[in-house]
């Protein structure tokens, strides 16, 4: 659906006009469907993106906003130039392996969340030109025209309408039925992230055989793969 015809099915669903709306503008409703897909997209993950990252040498730490301004959150990391998946592990984990990892140099081989918007891998590079492959979860693009249609799947956009159906009866203070309208909406981004097909998989414990400070066997991308 364009996002004039999301709107209309909104005012209709609140039984009002669609071209002189009395609750709501034009305006006001195209900010609630940027509002309503934006919620679905962090409930859901149901938007990805890909970015390519520059190595910096001596660089631990990299920041999301950096690299993409639409970045939710990193899914996985690809080291272009060996063809190797870099394993994700927890700041934790890497402290117990290898108290001093931030000081340890070579090609990467893992990396892990260090905030919401900032990650680090190991080891750091000693020199520039490398490349790594980011696949994220992204924020959705703003709808901006009339003919614009949400990136999430057709089948999900009526959770936008739920929204801008709730939205449109809390502000005419009919709070039974605006609370039945968010219970629908609820329901739909519920069935969205099933149809988003995202499954997160907990990082497997590092194996704790080999000393404090032992650098990472090179397998280890096929281990914790």
């Amino acid at each position: 659906m364009t996002r004039q015809e999301l709107r209309s099915r909104i005012f209709d669903a609140l039984n009002v006009s669609s071209t002189s709306p009395v609750f709501w503008s034009t305006e006001e409703m195209n900010d609630i469907l940027n509002e309503a897909q934006e919620a679905f997209a962090e409930e859901a993950k149901a938007i990805h993106r890909t970015a390519l990252i520059s190595l910096r040498p001596g660089a631990s730490y990299y920041t999301t906003a950096s690299i993409a301004a639409d970045m939710l959150a990193p899914i996985r990391l690809w080291m272009q130039t060996t063809n190797r998946r870099l394993t994700a592990v927890s700041l934790d984990q890497l402290d117990r392996y290898h108290e001093r990892w931030q000081e340890s140099s070579g090609t990467p081989e893992v990396w892990c969340p260090i905030s919401w918007d900032w990650f680090a891998v190991y080891p750091h590079p000693t020199v520039g030109g490398g490349v790594i492959r980011l696949d994220y979860i992204a924020f959705p693009r703003d709808l901006q025209h009339d003919d614009d249609k949400p990136e999430i799947f057709e089948s999900d956009q009526e959770t936008l309408i739920f929204y801008g159906v709730y939205q449109g009866l809390m502000k005419r203070w009919d709070i039974v039925t605006a609370l039945e309208a968010y219970g629908r909406f609820v329901d739909r981004m519920r069935s969205g992230v099933v149809n988003a097909g995202v499954q997160v998989r907990e990082s497997q414990a590092i194996q704790q055989g080999m000393a404090s400070g032992t650098p990472y066997r090179s397998d280890i991308g096929s281990r914790w793969s």
